[in-house]
């Protein structure tokens, strides 16, 4: 199984490299034995991606109607250059929530170009200080039994594995987002949608297609 929940970006390159895998599999002397994959905080198509986020911000108060009708009525994300048009581009970059999503998905780059561009941004904010670290701090904090005890989620003495991820909160490669690409797929549904539990507490909800699972984690956030 090819496992990664570090970036977005895996929507796209980890179903190229099981694609790849499975077609090289056709060589008995290069066979993988590929069971899968898991995807987590994935984006998976481009214009379903940003319209999921645009509708999700909506819905969640942190656009207005008037800017959520703007963008909607002139931003085309599925052509191949969506900026062109200054209503969509001029709004979009006004809001926070989305400017710096603009800057690293520019349609009209390559992969190699687009890390260009995300190298030059980070090295300054390397050198100015900024700490590579910042997203393990979490992490390392609440692993610790102090913390859990003082939170009620453990004696303080058996520590409970606390780990990252994305769920139905999540505002930036929103549970919208992932619905648009799915029902783009056109997949038939094989098991109802049903919810998933830990210790006896509804955790999120799940859906199985044609070959894929479609699960979700319960009022998480982006990477929380």
């Amino acid at each position: 199984m090819i496992k990664n929940m570090s970036h977005v970006s895996i929507g796209k390159y980890v179903p190229e490299l099981a694609e790849l895998i499975h077609e090289k599999n056709k060589d008995p002397s290069l066979y993988i034995p590929l069971k899968g994959i898991l995807l987590g905080n994935a984006e998976t198509s481009t214009s379903e991606d940003w319209s999921g986020m645009v509708d999700y911000a909506w819905s969640h108060a942190v656009v207005s109607d008037e800017t959520h009708k703007i963008i909607t009525n002139n931003c085309d994300f599925n052509s191949n250059d969506p900026w062109s048009n200054d209503a969509c581009s001029d709004t979009v970059a006004s809001i926070p929530q989305f400017a710096s999503v603009t800057l690293a998905l520019n349609w009209n780059d390559n992969p190699t170009q687009v890390m260009m561009k995300q190298s030059s941004k980070m090295m300054p904010r390397i050198m100015g200080g900024f700490d590579p670290c910042l997203d393990d701090y979490a992490k390392t904090f609440y692993n610790r039994l102090d913390v859990q005890k003082a939170l009620h989620v453990s004696d303080g003495i058996k520590l409970r594995n606390w780990s990252i991820c994305n769920g139905d909160t999540d505002g930036r490669v929103s549970v919208l987002s992932t619905r648009y690409s799915l029902n783009a797929l056109g997949l038939p549904i094989t098991k109802s949608r049903r919810p998933w539990h830990h210790e006896k507490q509804v955790s999120g909800w799940y859906q199985e297609y044609a070959g894929l699972t479609f699960a979700t984690f319960r009022g998480d956030g982006h990477a929380k």
